[in-house]
Parts: structure tokens; sequence; C-alpha cells
């Protein structure tokens, strides 16, 4: 079980260090595709979509190496669960995008397939939890009472 867990959290950072790639070599397409979503005002789209890559990137690394993993795991998380919440949120105003999640190349699928494929990273993401606070209960403790 433990080599599992281990495979999840070597593959979660995995995901992130992959997704960051293309992101960091067509900034300007991404710039526009988190423009796309409609949820960030104008003057932060540009910053944000900067430096999200490089977070993915750092923390991914961080989680697969396994230095400061507990702080990588968390961001990961967080960006997971925030990546869905926009994906759902587009859905529901009828705003049909290309996600940029693994590509800016606009050949995405259905919004459908990628809140699928993001459930799925967030199961894995769980996973990986398990691994990344067996070895620091006290930080996992403090993690479920908030």
């Amino acid at each position: 079980m433990r080599i599992a867990l281990s495979v999840c959290r070597i593959v979660f950072g995995l995901l992130f260090v992959v997704a960051s790639v293309d992101k960091i070599m067509h900034p300007a397409a991404f710039v526009d595709i988190v423009g796309n979503y409609r949820l960030l005002p104008d003057g932060i789209i540009v910053p944000f979509a900067l430096i999200l890559p490089w977070l993915e990137l750092v923390a991914g690394v961080a989680l697969i190496v396994g230095k400061a993993k507990e702080g990588a795991y968390v961001i990961l998380l967080a960006l997971t669960v925030g990546f869905l919440a926009a994906l759902i949120s587009t859905l529901i105003r009828g705003i049909d995008i290309n996600c940029g999640c693994f590509s800016t190349s606009g050949t995405g699928a259905s919004l459908y397939w990628d809140i699928g494929r993001d459930l799925v990273i967030l199961i894995i993401g769980l996973a990986a939890g398990k691994d990344v606070f067996q070895q620091n209960p006290r930080l996992g403790r403090r993690l479920q009472a908030l």
C-alpha cells in the first residue's frame, strides 16, 4: 500500500510538471486562455497566467523529489480544486472554452471530459496526501482541523 501511495504522489506531481510545460513555452496563448474564463479582473490576468505555470512546475518537482513536499502538496491540491471550480463555473455559465490545462493549442476536449479528468486527478491527489502526511502526522492533523 505504501508503494501505491508513493506512486500517487509522484504521478500527482508529474501531472503538474507536464501541464506546466506548454504554458511556459506559449505564455501569450495561456494569457488568452486565462482571460477566456472571465473569472479574473483584467489587471490580474497577465501576472496570474505568467506565474501559474512556474508554480505548477516548481511545486510538481518538489512533490516528486520529496523536498518541501507538504507545502508543494497543499499548493497542488488547492490548484486542483481551483481548476475544477473554474471549469464547473464555465460550464454553468455556458462558456465553451479550451481549458488550457495541458495544452494551449486550442484543440482540447469538451468541458465534461476536462471536469472528469480533473476529478480523477483530485482522487490521485487525495491518495498522494496520504503518502505526504503519513510521514508528518502532526501537519496532517492540523490540515484536518481546518
